[in-house]
């Protein structure tokens, strides 16, 4: 079949748009971005779209010249701009299946477990209306409505993934029952799902998708951290409030999966809504899914240490240069600055001036990761070799001027040498 993925670059989506190839089908990928150089190579072609400014069936029939069947992939866990979930779940699929509905183009929709128009978050009640718009339609379609799918490059398991290798974790929400799914199986039920349509069997109007059993949140995470070889871990309940404030940073800081929508979704699925009945799902795959305690491989801990390390690690050292800055000017005796700076053949008339410079640059320095770890900018990483200058700069100085700070106890240069190598190691992660 002529098969288009939207959201191909997405977790879900990769994983799809290459279990399809992998059959024999001819795909394109659609996303916002381009895949990943390796990735393009092996796909069919790709087109880069944002689904957003394509809001009317005109524009998306003529998206569809020639496909058979839709995989629609496309979905956020938090909004950049108020509405996005609206535009993205709804007024999008509303036109996308009307567009699938003149061209005799099959749908298959990714939804989500929880979803309704009536549920408490916002995402949950697009991705309802969403469901509800389609199972109206006249149009073979199927809603396909994932419970927690685990994906080494989805941001919720990266999270988990990076929990599961800390020494202490409390966690919200810690007896919350899920029955985690692999990506692999998911992408293996659209897959069979391609399979019946080619035999002209009918498709079910909705399949719950979940894993082979039912567990904690808890539970999940301690069978990521065995697989993973992780030392043994201490892990504790946050009470949901308690977690509230922390949520709030957390979006501030623009940490979708620890903000307070998912929460707030992690709170109502206390009642187990993350814990289908998965036997239909079970019947067309012919099999049942794969065991959560082989999603996780060693190989992935570093990668998962790595998750939480860099910016905590990002976070210390900002602090450690806005602190530089303020002992600099306000807290040590610019007296005996001045003799240091004597030291290093800095002319006295400069040493006002040279001192405010150094203090500004370790100020602009520590604000500069801050707002790049929050804001995400792309000049982050060229921060570090930055610092990597400065810092080599500084002990190259006193080294020739001030060579008696080799030999102080407290080692104000020999510490350097490990910082270097710290920010090499960031420089070169980020």
């Amino acid at each position: 079949m002529r098969i288009l993925v939207l959201g191909a670059t997405g977790a879900i989506g990769a994983c799809t748009l290459q279990a399809l190839l992998a059959e024999g089908h001819e795909v394109i990928g659609a996303s916002r971005r381009q895949p990943e150089q390796e990735v393009a190579a092996s796909t069919a072609p790709w087109i880069s779209m944002d689904v957003t400014q394509l809001p009317t069936t005109a524009q998306w029939e003529a998206m569809l010249e020639g496909v058979e069947l839709v995989v629609n992939c496309v979905g956020i866990i938090a909004e950049k701009r108020r509405g996005d979930f609206e535009i993205l779940h709804c007024t999008m699929l509303q036109a996308l299946s009307a567009a699938c509905t003149k061209r005799h183009c099959a749908l298959i929709h990714l939804s989500a477990l929880g979803s309704a128009s009536t549920a408490p978050t916002a995402y949950w009640a697009s991705k309802g209306r969403g469901e509800e718009w389609l199972a109206a339609q006249d149009i073979a379609c199927t809603i396909l409505r994932p419970s927690l799918v685990f994906s080494p490059q989805g941001a919720s398991s990266k999270l988990f993934l990076g929990l599961a290798t800390l020494p202490l974790v409390l966690l919200p929400g810690a007896n919350v029952p899920v029955q985690p799914v692999s990506v692999d199986d998911l992408a293996a039920l659209i897959v069979a799902l391609v399979r019946m349509r080619l035999a002209g069997e009918t498709w079910p109007s909705r399949i719950d998708v979940a894993g082979p059993r039912k567990m904690t949140l808890a539970q999940y995470i301690s069978l990521l951290r065995q697989a993973m070889g992780a030392p043994p871990a201490w892990l504790g309940h946050l009470p949901f409030a308690l977690a509230q404030p922390i949520a709030r940073v957390s979006a501030w800081l623009r940490l979708p999966m620890l903000a307070p929508e998912p929460l707030t979704m992690l709170a109502a699925s206390q009642d187990g809504r993350l814990c289908p009945d998965n036997s239909m799902m079970c019947q067309i795959l012919g099999r049942s899914p794969r065991d959560p305690a082989g999603f996780a491989t060693p190989s992935l801990r570093p990668a998962a240490i790595a998750g939480w390390a860099y910016p905590a690690l990002t976070v210390i050292i900002a602090w450690l240069w806005l602190y530089t800055a303020y002992v600099s000017w306000f807290a040590w005796p610019h007296e005996q600055s001045h003799a240091w700076l004597s030291a290093c053949a800095i002319p006295p008339g400069l040493h006002e001036f040279v001192l405010a410079t150094a203090s500004i640059t370790d100020a602009a320095l520590g604000t500069a990761l801050l707002t790049g770890l929050v804001r995400a900018r792309r000049w982050h990483g060229v921060l570090w070799p930055v610092q990597i200058g400065l810092v080599a700069g500084y002990t190259l100085l006193m080294t020739v001027f001030l060579p008696q700070f080799w030999a102080h106890p407290f080692g104000p240069l020999s510490k350097n040498l490990p910082l270097l190598l710290l920010f090499c190691v960031m420089w070169r992660l980020r």
